[in-house]
C-alpha cells in the first residue's frame, strides 16, 4: 500500500518537518529543522518531486519543532519553529516569494519542544480566544511549561503561561473538546498524565481535567473524532515501560476509555490521525522511534484496527506529516530522521494501485432457510469493478453483486469465498466454516472458561420443596479439572448438578447431585460408575419430593444411586439466586460439550411423564412447568423461556450447535408412536402459500393437530376434535392464530391422538 522513497539524504540531523505550498505553484513543498546543524530549510517542489533547497535561517541552535499555517492570513503559508538549545520560539513570515523573515516570540523558554499553529486534521488554525486571529501554542518539555502566544491581528504576540514546572509536558493538541465553541487544550505530561485544559475565556487560567493517569510517561497526543460519533476522541503514545500507542474513546461527557493498539512499541512517538485510505473512517499512524518501525493502524469502520507495518528501517524517525506530496490525489506520508540513524528525509508513497479484501455477514448461523446478507470490506484504488462470491466454496460463482443476499436451504457448515479485482490486482479471501445452518434443531456448545447461560432469579424457580430438572447433554469431557472433572450442568448454589471423572467421594464417570438443605446439612448422591460416557448424547432427569426422596433418570431409566450423604427435607431458599447452565456460579467449573432442551418443574415428574416427553417438545403451558429453554433459536445471544414465566436467559461465550433430533420413530415405547405414520402425508413440502396434511384413522379418536415454530411455541391449532375412522385432511395456509402470515422457515406439525404423537418438519418458503 505504501512504497518508501528518499527525498533528501544526509540532512545532518533533520528533526521535524511540515508540508505546505509555500510559493502557491500548486505543488507541496517541505520545510524542515536540523537539530545538529542548527538551521531551517525549505525544499521547493518542481511538481516532479525534484526539490531545490533554500536556506531560511542558520545559527538557530538545535532547531527542533516546526508547524505551518497562514499566521498573518495573507494567503501564503508561514511557519513557527523552536530553537531547543537557545530557548527561542519564533515565527517566520512568508513574503509570497518563498523568502522568510524571522520574528522571535520568546527567548527564555528552557528547551521549547513543541509548537502548534494549525489543526491539520480538520484544517483549522489555532485561535485560542476566538477573535479570528491565528495564535500559537507551545510547550517546553524539560521545564514543564505550557503556554500560548496571542496574536493582536497585527502579528504582535502576547505570551500567556498556562503551566510552569509541569513535569515533562511534551504533546498538546488544540481542539474544542467540550463543544462550547472555543479551543481547549489536550496535553500529555509524563508526570501529570493526559489532561484537557478547559478554555474559560481567561487567557492564563485553563482549569485542568485529568483524563487518564494509568499510562507511564504519556508523550505525544492528537485529538479528533475517531469513531464518527460527534465526540472528540484522541490518540496518544507513552514512552515509559509500556511504550504504547492507543486511542481513547469519549463517551460524550469527556470520560475516556482506552483502546490499546499496541504496547512494547519500542520508542512510541508521533501518533497521527488521517483517513488516508479515503474509506470514511479515521486511521492511525505512529512511530516506534527506537524500534525503527512506522505503523499504519487501519480502521475497518467498526473501530477495529489492523496494524500494517509500513517500514522496519525507520531508524531514529521522529516526525510524520500526512499530505498529497506527489499531486496524484491520494495522501502520502512525509517523514524525517535524526542523525543517529539514517539522517534523511523520506516519504511513503500511497500507491496508485492497492487492493485489500475482506467481508462480513449479517448472520453467521441460523436455521434453514437462512437468509444471509454479505457485506464486503474492500479497500481499493482504483475502485473494484468485479465481485465473485462462492457461498459454499464449490468453485461455482453464486453472485457478482457487491453486497448480495443468499439463502441457505440445507443444514451444514459452509465455507465462503470472495474474489475481487480492480483491473490491476486480484484478491481473494476464504473463510472456512463461516456459515452454520441448522435443520430446525439447535443446541448450545459449552467450552472451557466462563461460558454459561444465566437465567435470572424469579420466585417461580425456587428449588425448595418438590422439583424436577431435565436436559439433554453430550459431554466432551467431565469438566475443568482433568482429574476430578466437576463440570457443572446446572448450578443454583443450593443445588448443583455436575459430572465426576475420578474423585474419592463419588463414583467415577457419573452424574452427581449436591443439595444444601434448610436444616444445614449438605446431601450428595451419584449415579453408578461409568453411567456417563463422553461424546454420547443422553437425557438426564432429576426429581426431588422435598422430604428425602431424590431420583435420577438417564434416558428415562431410573438409576441405582450411591448416597454419599442422604437428602433430608427441604432445601435452603434460593428464590433470589440466579440459575446458571453450563457453569458454577463462580464461573470456575465449566461444562464442556452440548446441552439442549432444559426444563425446570416445580412438581415431581413421574418416570412415565419423563419417558413420554423426553423426545418431544412441550407446549410450555403444562402444569408445574416453571422454565423451558429449548435452545432452538440458532442465533443471537439470548435463549427464550417458553414456559408461562417467559424468563429469558443470557448466553455468555457459548456457541450454537446442531441440536437433539426429536425423532419419535426411535422411541422404545411402542405406544408413543403414531400407529399409521406411513399414511400421514404433507404436500407440498416445502410449500407456499398453503399445504395439505392428510392422515387416516383406523378407529374414531380425539385428534389434535398443531403447528409449532422452531422455538417450540404453538403457532396455530388446526384442529382439536373427535374424528371418525377413515381418511381426513386439514390445510395450513401459513398463518398464525391472529391470521397474520408467518415468516419463511422451519415449522413442525404435531399430530396427537391419546398418548400417541407424530412430529413432522414443514418448510415454508416465500
Amino acid at each position: 500500500m505504501f512504497e518508501e522513497q528518499t527525498l533528501l539524504a544526509n540532512t545532518n540531523g533533520a528533526c521535524a518537518l511540515a508540508v505546505a505550498d509555500f510559493n502557491l505553484d500548486g505543488t507541496q513543498d517541505i520545510v524542515y529543522t536540523c537539530y545538529q546543524s542548527h538551521h531551517i530549510q525549505w525544499l521547493e517542489n518542481d511538481g516532479e518531486l525534484n526539490f531545490t533547497s533554500h536556506m531560511i535561517t542558520e545559527g538557530f541552535t538545535n532547531a527542533k519543532a516546526i508547524d505551518v499555517g497562514d499566521i498573518d492570513q495573507d494567503g501564503y503559508p508561514d511557519f513557527v519553529a523552536t530553537a531547543y538549545g537557545a530557548g527561542i520560539i519564533a515565527w517566520f513570515h512568508n513574503d509570497q516569494n518563498g523568502n522568510f523573515t524571522r520574528y522571535d516570540l520568546a527567548g527564555d523558554w528552557v528547551n521549547p519542544g513543541y509548537v502548534q499553529v494549525k489543526d491539520h486534521l480538520n484544517d483549522i488554525l489555532v485561535d485560542m480566544n476566538s477573535d479570528g486571529e491565528v495564535d500559537i501554542l507551545a510547550t517546553a518539555c524539560l521545564s514543564g511549561r505550557l503556554g500560548w502566544f496571542e496574536n493582536d491581528g497585527a502579528e504582535n504576540f502576547t505570551e500567556h503561561i498556562i503551566r510552569d514546572g509541569w513535569t515533562r509536558v511534551s504533546g498538546v493538541s488544540a481542539i474544542d473538546i467540550d463543544g462550547d465553541g472555543d479551543m481547549d487544550i489536550m496535553a500529555a505530561a509524563q508526570a501529570g498524565g493526559i489532561c484537557w485544559l478547559e478554555n474559560t475565556g481567561d487567557p492564563e487560567n485553563f482549569p485542568e481535567h485529568v483524563l487518564f493517569t494509568e499510562w507511564d510517561k504519556p508523550n505525544w497526543i492528537m485529538a479528533g473524532n475517531i469513531n464518527s460519533d460527534q465526540y472528540i476522541d484522541f490518540v496518544a503514545t507513552s514512552c515509559g515501560n509500556s511504550d504504547a500507542v492507543g486511542w481513547f474513546e469519549n463517551n460524550g461527557s469527556q470520560e475516556f476509555t482506552l483502546h490499546l493498539l499496541k504496547d512494547n512499541y519500542n520508542g512510541a512517538r508521533c501518533p497521527v490521525l488521517s483517513d488516508i485510505d479515503e474509506d470514511g473512517d479515521m486511521d492511525i499512524f505512529s512511530i516506534a522511534w527506537q524500534g525503527a518501525e512506522v505503523s499504519f493502524f487501519e480502521n475497518d469502520g467498526e473501530e477495529n484496527f489492523t496494524e500494517q507495518v509500513i517500514s522496519t528501517s525507520a531508524y531514529d524517525l521522529l516526525k510524520l506529516f500526512i499530505t498529497d506530496l506527489d499531486g496524484d490525489n491520494d495522501l502520502d506520508i512525509a517523514a524525517c530522521a535524526a542523525v543517529a540513524g539514517n539522517p534523511d528525509l523520506r516519504w511513503f508513497e500511497s500507491l496508485d494501485n492497492f487492493l485489500l479484501c475482506d467481508f462480513s455477514a449479517s448472520v453467521t448461523n441460523g436455521h434453514a432457510p437462512l437468509n444471509v446478507e454479505f457485506i464486503p470490506a474492500v479497500y481499493s484504488k482504483p475502485e473494484v469493478f468485479s465481485y465473485s462470491w462462492d457461498f459454499n466454496n464449490d468453485g461455482v460463482i453464486d453472485s457478482s453483486d457487491p453486497a448480495p443476499v443468499f439463502q441457505y436451504l440445507q443444514s451444514d457448515y459452509y465455507d465462503v469465498n470472495l474474489s475481487v479485482t480492480n483491473g490491476y490486482t486480484l484478491e481473494s479471501v476464504t473463510k472456512e466454516e463461516y456459515i452454520r445452518v441448522f435443520d430446525g434443531e439447535s443446541a448450545l456448545r459449552f467450552t472451557a472458561g466462563n461460558n454459561h447461560v444465566q437465567i435470572p432469579a424469579i420466585p417461580e424457580i425456587n428449588f425448595v420443596n418438590t422439583f424436577s430438572i431435565e436436559a439433554w447433554i453430550c459431554p466432551d469431557d467431565y469438566g475443568y479439572n482433568p482429574t476430578t472433572g466437576m463440570g457443572r450442568i446446572l448450578d443454583k448454589d443450593k443445588i448443583s448438578i455436575f459430572l465426576c471423572n475420578n474423585y474419592p467421594l463419588y463414583n467415577s464417570h457419573s452424574l452427581v447431585v449436591k443439595m444444601v438443605h434448610a436444616g444445614g446439612s449438605i446431601s450428595a448422591v451419584t449415579t453408578p460408575e461409568n453411567s456417563i460416557n463422553l461424546t454420547e448424547g443422553r437425557h438426564i432427569a432429576v426429581t426431588y419430593d422435598g422430604e428425602g426422596e431424590l431420583k435420577i433418570y438417564l434416558n428415562g431409566i431410573e438409576q441405582q444411586l450411591t448416597v454419599q450423604s442422604a437428602p433430608a427435607g427441604v432445601l435452603e431458599d434460593n428464590a433470589d439466586i440466579d440459575c446458571l447452565i453450563g457453569n458454577h456460579l463462580s464461573l470456575n467449573a465449566a461444562f464442556t460439550g452440548i446441552i439442549d432442551e432444559v426444563r425446570l418443574w416445580n412438581v415431581v415428574r413421574s418416570q412415565q411423564e419423563i419417558l413420554e416427553n423426553m423426545t418431544h417438545y412441550v407446549t410450555g403451558t403444562e402444569a408445574g412447568l416453571a422454565g423451558y429453554w429449548s435452545f432452538n433459536e440458532g442465533c443471537g445471544e439470548q435463549v427464550y423461556d417458553f414456559s408461562v414465566n417467559q424468563n429469558t436467559g443470557e448466553m455468555i461465550n457459548c456457541i450454537w450447535e446442531q441440536g437433539t433430533p426429536f425423532d419419535l420413530g426411535t422411541d422404545t415405547e411402542e405406544n408413543y408412536i403414531w400407529d399409521h405414520e406411513p399414511e400421514i402425508r404433507v404436500f407440498p413440502n416445502p410449500f407456499n402459500p398453503e399445504t395439505r396434511i392428510t392422515f387416516s384413522l383406523a378407529d374414531g379418536e380425539e385428534v389434535q393437530a398443531g403447528i409449532y415454530n422452531m422455538r417450540g411455541q404453538l403457532v396455530r391449532m388446526l384442529l382439536a376434535e373427535f374424528l371418525d375412522s377413515g381418511e381426513h385432511s386439514v390445510i395450513w395456509n401459513g398463518r398464525d392464530f391472529s391470521g397474520k402470515a408467518v415468516s419463511s422457515g422451519i415449522y413442525y406439525l404435531r399430530l396427537q391422538k391419546g398418548r400417541q404423537q407424530f412430529l413432522k418438519k414443514i418448510m415454508l418458503i416465500k
